[in-house]
């Protein structure tokens, strides 16, 4: 059922969080969603390079994307700087 509504793939890895950021077992004794107790549900992907798999975390590949989007930022300030000179 998680799988399903993360839309995860098989060899996607799923954890389930609590509103306190720990790490918790999914089960038959799980409480459910209230709105005040919404549990966080991460999809870390399993891409495979060669033959091993390694894990790779959509967060850290967003983190990575923004400063990326800051140096490209930052450098095109400096180029409309030298420009202007």
């Amino acid at each position: 059922m998680f799988r399903a509504a993360a839309e995860a793939q098989d060899g996607d890895i799923l954890k389930l969080y609590n509103v306190r950021g720990s790490l918790i077992s999914v089960g038959p004794s799980l409480p459910a969603n209230a709105a005040d107790t919404r549990y966080k549900l991460e999809v870390i992907s399993a891409c495979t390079s060669g033959t091993a798999a390694e894990p790779i975390e959509y967060a850290l590949i967003r983190t990575a994307c923004t400063l990326i989007n800051v140096m490209i930022n930052i450098i095109n300030q400096s180029i409309n700087q030298s420009i202007k000179k």
